[in-house]
């Protein structure tokens, strides 16, 4: 598990105006969205997510996206979008990044956030 605190990023952080509920540390759509499977990323929301539609949320746009864990993931594996904006391990769909670290598969309520170097272009 990687123990850098990931409520500091190292990237460029704005802020959008969410047109839907988008926890924190989740993949975003470019449509200002939830990411789904597969699908493409424009960045990740960071400590502060949206609750509803219209709300403000923290979007972290480069460097080291620290995102929460949808299955168990090995470092260095390719990693996607889940249905619900969260890193799986890459078997369909848009190759977001690398992750640089390893992490769980979420238990109950429990998850690890992996750290995921975004690498646009991946084979």
């Amino acid at each position: 598990m990687y123990t850098r605190d990931p409520r500091r990023s190292n990237g460029t952080v704005i802020q959008i105006r969410a047109a839907g509920a988008i926890p924190e540390h989740r993949f975003v759509a470019p449509n200002r969205q939830l990411c789904g499977a597969g699908g493409y990323a424009i960045g990740v929301t960071g400590t502060r997510g949206a609750a509803t539609a219209g709300e403000l949320a923290d979007l972290v746009i480069d460097g080291v996206w620290y995102v929460e864990a949808g299955a168990a993931i090995a470092a260095g594996a390719v990693v996607a979008s889940d249905a619900n904006g969260r890193a799986v391990p890459h078997t369909s769909g848009t190759k977001i990044g690398v992750a640089l670290a390893a992490a769980d598969a979420p238990v109950g309520t429990s998850y690890q956030l992996v750290p995921v170097l975004r690498t646009p272009g991946l084979p």
